[in-house]
């Protein structure tokens, strides 16, 4: 199964190349045909020499798999992404339509681009397992969530966890949704702030009579422990700690290991505890080493200063870089934008007119949200279209999106009506 993408004036398409056995009389390609079927692209078809394509509209929309490059994926993009496949598994239902003609891949699947609205690709010809393509997919978005946003997090684990279950369903996957999909989820209590750690005061858990836990300095124990039946000392820290902990010491194919093995969750409860945090710093009295050679001091009249910069010298193993370092790429704007100059610091670098998630921000109404991004790979570089409105032209030819296209030095960019040179 091939997979491209094609622009016309007004409209923007993924397209399964040679659709086998397509017929026009298929009744499930009738039913999407002569109906919008919520959550579902919308589809059409072409013959190219008696071969057929479907065509999937994808106008106005983020692939899935690009969306959460850049920014991370909250709680409300994860709550809504699990409604619109809730919502969607139902409407297959009342349509008679098998759900695991989805095509679960994240090519495939496409938002607004807040990511707030999801639509799927239903190819009646494919032969897949919604289940098993579900389990993939949270592998790969645990990756894709924001760390710093515990609902997120959480919610994101227990999906994984409970699809990994023996017996699991596509029913679980319901079950974990409803069970979380409030405004709010539980705070998880922090049990040791790290301001605490560094000034040696240890927190102790207090249940009080009412089954409410507290935490109280170790200063303040022996004044309340008359009026409190019962204290537990706990070194336990949040599960967002513990998440941290581990991201932070595990690469991502251990990651994925893990989550093969099913022992994810029981190597995240076992890191962050307080026995495992570094000691609190202490600051020792400064001594200078003494010098292996007396100091020899030569005049700037006694050398070549530019020889001294270009040369690379090596001092216990760190290079200092030479004068001709390799220069940062810009994008210098041309015509309209002759004022505008934008350095390339980072790779992926984002093009648009959303202002918190471009790199480059372009104030211009033709110009689309997130509109292109620029790629480095091995010393080379490349401009993708990001399924714009108006278009990403190299060197006046149009660009089909989500296609990594090569880019040289002095190329002419256009992004809409916006022409910049890269340099």
């Amino acid at each position: 199964m091939n997979i491209s993408f094609k622009n016309n004036i007004n409209h923007s398409y993924m397209v399964i190349e040679k659709a086998k056995d397509f017929s026009e009389h298929h009744f499930l390609v009738k039913m999407m045909l002569e109906n919008e079927i919520q959550g579902l692209l919308s589809i059409g078809y072409e013959c190219i020499n008696g071969e057929y394509n479907m065509l999937y509209d994808i106008s106005a929309k983020q692939a899935f798999s690009r969306l959460f490059e850049i920014r991370k994926m909250s709680f409300e993009n994860l709550k809504a992404f699990l409604f619109s496949l809730k919502s969607l598994l139902r409407t297959l239902t009342e349509y008679l339509m098998d759900p695991d003609n989805i095509i679960l891949k994240q090519e495939c699947i496409f938002a607004d681009p807040e990511g707030l609205q999801y639509a799927f690709c239903y190819y009646p010809y494919y032969q897949g397992n919604l289940l098993l393509e579900l389990r993939e997919l949270l592998s790969k978005m645990i990756s894709m969530v924001d760390y710093e946003d515990e609902q997120a997090m959480r919610l994101v684990y227990e999906l994984h966890a409970g699809l990994q279950e023996e017996n699991a369903t596509i029913d679980t996957m319901l079950k974990i949704y409803e069970k979380n999909a409030g405004d709010r989820l539980p705070k998880i209590q922090k049990v040791l702030p790290p301001e605490e750690l560094i000034s040696g005061i240890h927190p102790r858990t207090v249940i009080k009579p009412d089954g409410q836990n507290i935490l109280l300095p170790q200063a303040l124990e022996q004044q309340s422990i008359q009026n409190l039946p019962e204290i537990r000392n706990t070194d336990e820290s949040s599960f967002l700690e513990k998440v941290k902990y581990y991201l932070k010491g595990h690469s991502f194919m251990e990651i994925l290991e893990d989550l093969n093995n099913r022992e994810l969750l029981q190597k995240i409860k076992q890191c962050g505890r307080i026995t495992d945090l570094p000691e609190p710093f202490y600051p020792q009295e400064a001594t200078c080493p003494e010098p292996t050679k007396e100091f020899e001091y030569i005049s700037m009249s006694e050398l070549d200063f530019q020889d001294v910069l270009a040369e690379q010298t090596t001092y216990g193993g760190t290079v200092l870089l030479s004068a001709e370092q390799k220069e940062a790429h810009k994008l210098v704007g041309m015509k309209e934008q002759k004022d505008q100059r934008f350095i390339i610091q980072k790779y992926p670098f984002t093009i648009g007119k959303a202002e918190k998630d471009s790199d480059a921000f372009l104030d211009e109404k033709t110009v689309s949200r997130t509109h292109a991004r620029i790629y480095e790979k091995d010393d080379r570089y490349y401009i993708e279209d990001l399924n714009s409105m108006n278009g990403t032209y190299l060197n006046e030819e149009r660009l089909p999106a989500y296609t990594m296209t090569p880019l040289a030095e002095g190329d002419i960019l256009r992004f809409a009506e916006a022409e910049f040179c890269f340099r």
